[in-house]
């Protein structure tokens, strides 16, 4: 049995009101590629970049899910640099879309 990734990236603003403005962070899904398979049980890398105008990236929030599995972390943390990553064993059978939200 294989592993399908579809990957998408998601950013999210915590704006609240009219009179604050904070730009959306943007997110980008470097690794693995998208449709991309594995083997069930392997161990995938799944790295980002994030970025945000107003927010250092280490202070982001960020949520790995999958259509299939839900959330998969809500504890991961960026880089200096914004490098983000994630790794997982765990993604059940079948085709996932991976998203990654910054918020």
């Amino acid at each position: 049995m294989r592993l399908i990734l579809l990957l998408l990236a998601c950013a999210c603003s915590a704006d609240k009101g009219v009179t604050v403005h904070n730009s959306t962070p943007s997110v980008t899904i470097t690794d693995p590629a998208a449709g991309a398979s594995f083997d069930v049980d392997t161990t995938i890398n799944l790295i980002a970049l994030v970025e945000d105008r107003e927010t250092a990236p280490e202070d982001l929030l960020l949520r790995w899910t999958s259509d299939t599995d839900g959330t998969l972390s809500e504890d991961s943390i960026a880089t200096s640099d914004g490098t983000v990553e994630y790794n997982t064993a765990n993604l059940s059978p079948g085709q996932h879309v991976i998203t990654l939200q910054a918020i």
